[in-house]
C-alpha cells in the first residue's frame, strides 16, 4: 500500500497509516508490557485515549491487550514520535530479524542494536542482497517497516533501498494497491463522529441493507421487501399488487411455524392501503407482533407517524410488540421512537425506553441524544428533559458496571445534559456535571466546550447562541456586564487552541467590540466564524451563524480599513441575507464607516436593510447624509407607504420622509416628488399629518419649488378652514392678497374679490378683514379694472360652453347658482360643473376633465381642488382657461364671462 506511492512520500507516519492493524496492536502491546519502554507508555494511553474517547485515567489502569484493541482509532497523525515507538518494537520483539541483516552487511550490533564506533555506509548491492534475504525468512510486512524505518532514521544502512523496494513490490506485480478492494488506507475521521463502542457493535448486529432492516431476516425476506417497495412504487418490471398478495400468501402457507413471515403481511398492507387486520389465522403473539412490526415499518416508509402512535393508542399489544428482549422489538423499537418524537411525544418516548432496554438496544442511544439536542436548539428543554435524564441514567448504569464511559458520545451526553437542565433554570445541576466533566477529561476540544458552558453559566446564559451583540444602549451595560462574569472561563476556552476554542472566542468578541476593541474582537470574530463554519449543521438554529457573520461584518468596518470595508459589506450582507440584524445602536457608525469607501457600501447596505426590516429603521438614522444620498431609500418607504392595508398615519410618515430622499436626487425625476407632495396634501385634507404637511409648507425650502406661491398659499388655506382654524386662515388671505396688489395691477382684481369673499364666509368679527377691504378699495381707486366688457350675443343654439373644474360637496348646485345669475346677459351660457374634491384617485376625474374641456369653449379652474391635479389639467387643456380663486356665485360668474371673452377674442384671432 504504501510502496505503491513515491519514495519521497515514504515517511514514518504514513508508514504507521500503512502497518496492519494487528501489527499496530502487536506494537503497542509490546511497548507498554515492557517496563523498559514506561517512557512511552504515559504518551502511548494519553494518545490512545484521546482518540478512542476514554480518560487517561481509566486507559492507564487497562491491561496492555485491551489498550491495544483501541489502537485502530489511533490516527497516524496524533502519533507524537513513531520512529522511536517502532524503533524500541522492532529491538525487543524482532532481534533476530535485526540481527539477520545486520549481519548480512557486515554491520558490529548488539541483539539488532548497532554499535556506535561504526559510521560507515553500506553499499546499495549489499543492501538489496541483505533485504532479499530477510523478505525470504520473515514476514514482508514486517520486514518492510524494519527497512522503511532504517530508512528513515539511519539511512546510511539503506543506501538506494527505496527504488529497488519500489520496482520489487509495484513495477514487477504490475499492480497497484488500489487495485485491492481491501488495501484503503484507514479512514482518520474526526473522532467526535464515531458512534461509542456499544452502539456500533450493535449495528453491525443488526445491519439494514438498501433500506431493508436487518435482523433475522433471511435473502428470501430482503427480496421480498425489495420487491414490496417496487411494487409499492409502481417500478417497472415489479410485482403488481396481485402477484405480491400471491407471493406473501405463499410463504405464509409454506411454513406455519416461521412467525417472522408475518412481518411481510403487515408490510404489504400498510404498503399497498389494505386495512389493518384485526384478526390473524391462529393467531399468537409472535404472529401478532411480527405483523405490527411489519406493518408499521410500512407505515413509517411514507412518513406516517400519526397512524403508528394511533395504532400504539388503540392496540391491547401494545406492550408485548415493545417488548426489548425479542427481535420484533429490536426492530420496532426504533420506528415506534421517531414516530412519538415526530407527534411531539418525547416524553412519552423516553418511558417506554428505559435504561435497561436501551443498554439491549444500544441503536437508540443515538437517536435519543439527536433529539434532544434538537429540542434543546429550539429552545424546549422541558420536552428535551426525559430524553437526556435516560440516557444519565444509561451512563449511570454503565458507570456502575466498570465500563468506561469516555467515548465521545458520552462525553456529548454528559455535556448536552448540562445545557438541558441550563435552559431549564437548574444551573446548580448543570455546573455540578460540567465541573465533574471538566475534572476528568483531558480532551482539548471537550474542555474547550466545558470552559465556555461554565462561562456561559457565571454570565447567566442558557446557550452559546443567546449571546448577541446589544439592541440598545440600555441593553449593552447588561449584556457586557453578564459576560463580565464569564469572561475568565472564556478565555480560558479560547486559550485551548482546540476546534471548540470558538466558543470562547465568540463572547469574548462581544466584550471587544463593547470596549470599543474593534480590530480584538475582528481577530476573535475572523477565527470563531472560521470555526463554526467546518460545523454549520451545530450551529443552524436561532440564526446564529447568521448573527456571527453580521458581527463580523460590523467588527470588520468599524477597523476602518479602506481595503477592508467591502469584505465588511459582503458579512453584513449575508448575515442579513440569514435574517441576522444589526445591532441598532452600532447601524449609523457601521453605514458612516462603509460611506468611506468609493463602492457606495454604504447605500447597498442601506437597501438591503430596508426590504427586511422596512422604513422603522430610518428612526435609528434620523441625521444621517446617507439616507438622503441613497435613492434606494426612497423606493423603499414608496412602496411601504402604498401597500394594502398600511393605515393613513403610517403611510403620511413614509411619504414625509421620503420626499426630502427625491428632492435630493437631481438625476431623478421631479414628478415622483410631486406625486409625494400630492399624496401629502390628500392626507392633510383628511385630517392625517395635517400639522406636519402646514409646517412643511410654511418652511418652504425645496419641496414649495414644486408649487407657485399661488398653489402653496390656497393650499395652507383650505387646510387651515379643514381645522376650522379661520383667524389663521384670514392672516394667510391677508398675506395672500398683500402680494397680489404689490404685483402687476392687471388682472388680479378677480382673486382679490375672491380673497376677500373667503374672509367674509368666515363669520368672523369684522374687524378680523376690516384692514383688508381698506387695502382694497384703495387699490381699486388707483388700479380698478371695472366691470368686464360685454360679450357678443350668440345664436340661441349656439351658447358659450364653459367647463367649470374644481370644489367639493359644498359647491353641489354651483351650476345653476351661475347659471341664474348670467340669464339677464345677452349672450347665453351652457355650463358644465366638475367637482374634484381633496381625496381619492383623481386620475379618472382628470381624464374626464380633459375630455369635457375638448368640448367646451373656455375652462374655468376654481383654485379649491388638489394642487398636482390642476397642475397636471392645466398642462393638457387646449383651449382658453381662467383660475377662479373664489366658489361664490359672483366671482364665479364674473370668470365664466371673462373665460368666453378668451374664447371670443380666439374665434376673431
Amino acid at each position: 500500500r504504501l510502496l505503491d506511492d513515491p519514495p519521497a512520500s515514504w515517511t514514518l507516519r504514513r508508514l504507521w497509516s500503512a502497518i496492519p492493524l494487528a501489527l499496530r496492536q502487536e506494537v503497542v502491546r509490546v511497548l507498554l508490557a515492557d517496563p523498559e519502554h514506561h517512557a512511552f507508555h504515559e504518551p502511548l494511553h494519553r494518545t490512545i485515549a484521546r482518540a478512542a474517547g476514554f480518560r487517561y485515567k481509566v486507559l492507564a489502569r487497562m491491561a496492555p491487550e485491551t489498550v491495544a484493541r483501541f489502537v485502530g482509532k489511533l490516527p497516524s497523525n496524533t502519533l507524537s514520535d513513531p520512529g522511536g515507538v517502532l524503533r524500541a518494537f522492532l529491538v525487543t520483539a524482532r532481534p533476530e530479524m535485526l540481527g539477520a541483516y545486520l549481519d548480512h552487511l557486515g554491520v558490529p550490533h548488539d541483539e539488532g542494536i548497532v554499535a556506535d564506533e561504526f559510521q560507515d555506509a553500506a553499499e546499495p548491492e549489499a543492501v538489496r542482497a541483505g533485504a532479499e534475504a530477510l523478505l525470504e525468512r520473515f514476514p514482508p510486512d514486517e520486514v518492510i517497516v524494519y527497512l522503511l524505518t532504517l530508512h528513515a532514521l539511519t539511512p546510511r544502512l539503506v543506501q538506494g533501498l527505496p527504488d529497488w523496494l519500489h520496482r520489487r513490490f509495484v513495477e514487477a506485480s504490475g499492480t497497484s494497491a488500489t487495485d485491492d478492494p481491501d488495501a484503503s488506507r484507514e479512514a482518520e475521521d474526526d473522532p467526535e463522529d464515531r458512534p461509542p463502542q456499544l452502539v456500533a457493535e450493535a449495528r453491525l448486529a443488526v445491519p439494514e441493507e438498501g433500506g431493508v432492516p436487518g435482523g433475522p431476516f433471511t435473502a428470501l425476506d430482503r427480496t421480498l421487501i425489495r420487491a414490496a417497495v417496487d411494487c409499492a412504487q409502481g417500478v417497472s418490471g415489479a410485482p403488481d399488487p396481485v402477484m405480491m398478495e400471491d407471493m406473501i400468501e405463499e410463504l405464509l402457507e409454506l411454513n406455519s411455524g416461521r412467525h417472522s413471515s408475518y412481518f411481510h403481511r403487515g408490510f404489504v398492507d400498510a404498503l399497498l392501503g389494505h386495512p389493518h387486520r384485526e384478526a390473524l389465522p391462529a393467531e399468537n403473539e409472535p404472529r401478532r407482533s411480527w405483523y405490527m412490526t411489519g406493518w408499521i415499518s410500512g407505515l413509517a416508509r411514507s412518513h406516517r407517524h400519526e397512524e403508528i402512535v394511533g395504532l400504539l393508542d388503540a392496540s391491547r399489544h401494545t406492550e408485548a410488540l415493545l417488548a426489548p428482549a425479542t427481535p420484533w422489538g429490536t426492530l420496532a423499537l426504533p420506528i415506534v421512537f421517531e414516530a412519538l418524537c415526530r407527534v411531539r411525544r418525547e416524553p412519552e418516548a423516553a418511558r417506554r425506553l428505559p435504561a435497561g432496554v436501551l443498554l439491549r438496544n444500544p441503536t437508540l442511544l443515538p437517536a435519543l441524544l439527536t433529539e434532544g439536542t434538537r429540542l434543546l436548539r429550539a429552545d424546549d428543554a422541558e420536552r428535551a428533559r426525559p430524553l437526556f435524564d435516560r440516557l444519565g441514567e444509561v451512563v449511570e448504569r454503565l458507570e456502575e458496571a466498570g465500563e468506561p464511559v469516555t467515548e465521545r458520545f458520552f462525553l456529548e451526553v454528559r455535556r448536552r445534559r448540562a445545557h438541558c437542565y441550563r435552559q431549564l433554570g437548574e444551573p446548580e445541576r448543570a455546573r455540578e456535571l460540567l465541573e465533574r466533566l471538566l475534572q476528568e477529561e483531558g480532551d482539548l476540544d471537550i474542555q474547550a466546550m466545558v470552559l465556555a458552558d461554565l462561562g456561559l453559566l457565571d454570565a447567566g446564559f442558557r446557550a452559546l447562541a443567546e449571546v448577541r451583540l446589544w439592541r440598545s444602549e440600555a441593553e449593552r451595560a447588561d449584556i457586557l456586564g453578564a459576560l463580565e462574569k464569564g469572561r475568565d472561563r472564556f478565555e480560558a476556552a479560547a486559550r485551548t487552541g482546540s476546534r471548540f476554542a470558538s466558543h470562547g472566542q465568540w463572547p469574548l468578541a462581544i466584550l471587544a467590540l463593547g470596549a470599543d476593541e474593534p480590530e480584538t474582537a475582528r481577530d476573535l470574530l475572523s477565527a470563531a466564524l472560521s470555526s463554526f463554519l467546518e460545523r454549520p449543521e451545530r450551529y443552524a438554529e436561532q440564526r446564529f451563524l447568521a448573527r456571527v457573520r453580521a458581527a463580523a461584518g460590523v467588527a470588520e468596518a468599524l477597523c476602518l480599513e479602506y481595503t477592508r470595508l467591502p469584505r465588511a459589506c459582503e458579512l453584513l450582507l449575508r448575515g442579513l441575507e440569514d435574517a441576522a440584524r444589526i445591532s441598532p445602536p452600532l447601524l449609523a457608525p457601521v453605514l458612516d464607516a462603509l460611506d468611506e469607501h468609493e463602492d457606495d457600501l454604504a447605500g447597498r447596505l442601506l437597501a438591503r436593510i430596508l426590504e427586511q426590516e422596512g422604513p422603522a429603521v430610518l428612526d435609528l438614522l434620523e441625521d444621517s447624509e446617507i439616507v438622503r444620498r441613497t435613492p434606494a431609500v426612497a423606493d423603499h418607504l414608496l412602496a411601504h407607504a402604498r401597500a394594502p392595508g398600511m393605515g393613513g398615519r403610517a403611510r403620511a410618515q413614509a411619504f414625509h420622509r421620503a420626499l426630502p430622499v427625491l428632492l435630493a436626487d437631481r438625476s431623478g425625476d421631479p414628478a415622483r416628488a410631486r406625486q409625494v407632495l400630492d399624496q401629502l396634501e390628500e392626507l392633510a385634507h383628511e385630517g392625517v399629518e395635517r400639522a406636519r404637511f402646514l409646517e412643511l409648507l410654511d418652511e418652504g425650502g425645496s419641496a414649495l419649488e414644486l408649487w407657485t406661491p399661488e398653489e402653496a398659499a390656497w393650499s395652507r388655506i383650505t387646510l387651515l378652514e379643514g381645522e376650522s382654524r379661520f383667524e389663521d386662515a384670514v392672516a394667510e388671505l391677508r398675506r395672500r392678497l398683500d402680494e397680489l396688489l404689490r404685483g402687476q395691477p392687471a388682472g388680479v382684481e378677480p382673486e382679490a374679490e375672491a380673497l376677500l369673499a373667503q374672509a367674509r364666509s368666515y363669520g368672523l368679527d369684522r374687524e378680523w378683514y376690516a384692514d383688508m377691504e381698506a387695502r382694497f378699495r384703495a387699490w381699486q381707486a388707483e388700479h380698478g379694472e371695472g366691470e368686464p366688457d360685454a360679450l357678443p350675443p350668440t345664436h340661441p343654439n349656439q351658447p358659450w360652453r364653459v367647463l367649470i373644474v374644481g370644489g367639493d360637496e359644498r359647491q353641489q348646485g354651483l351650476k345653476e347658482r351661475v347659471e341664474a345669475r348670467l340669464a339677464g346677459d345677452e349672450a347665453s351660457f351652457r355650463i358644465t360643473h366638475i367637482p374634484t374634491g381633496w381625496s381619492g384617485n383623481w386620475a379618472g376625474t382628470l381624464e374626464r376633465a380633459l375630455a369635457e374641456s375638448r368640448r367646451s369653449d373656455a375652462v374655468v379652474l376654481l383654485t379649491f381642488m388638489r394642487t398636482e391635479f390642476g397642475r397636471s389639467l392645466r398642462a393638457g387643456l387646449d383651449c382658453p382657461w381662467v383660475s377662479c380663486p373664489g366658489v361664490g356665485q359672483k366671482q364665479v360668474a364674473r370668470m365664466v364671462r371673462k373665460a368666453a371673452g378668451f374664447a371670443a377674442g380666439t374665434r376673431k384671432g
